[in-house]
């Protein structure tokens, strides 16, 4: 994710989405846990940063912090199967 002056993050690019059509995979690398190395979005949550990588929808990331990792991958499975599960009993969506 590209960060202004001020630490924020910028919006995100299509590079991934371009990447993906083109028939690459993505990996960005290195994630840390420090909060040196954390834009100020994140509030110091290491695992936000994750989130919203995998939430681009990257194919896999390089960590300093399996743990870290492996955590926000958890949750970001768990996240999406309520939301699949939430939309079904709606009717939105066939459950499979």
């Amino acid at each position: 994710m590209p960060e202004g002056p001020d630490h924020r993050l910028l919006p995100a690019t299509g590079l991934v989405a371009d990447a993906h059509r083109a028939g690459l995979r993505v990996h960005p690398y290195t994630f840390r846990d420090e909060p040196t190395f954390l834009a100020a979005d994140y509030k110091l949550d290491p695992i936000q940063a994750y989130l919203q990588f995998f939430e681009l929808e990257v194919d896999g990331v390089f960590s300093d912090n399996a743990i870290s990792a492996l955590r926000a991958r958890q949750a970001f499975v768990q996240r999406h199967r309520t939301r699949r599960q939430a939309a079904a009993r709606q009717g939105m969506i066939r459950s499979v």
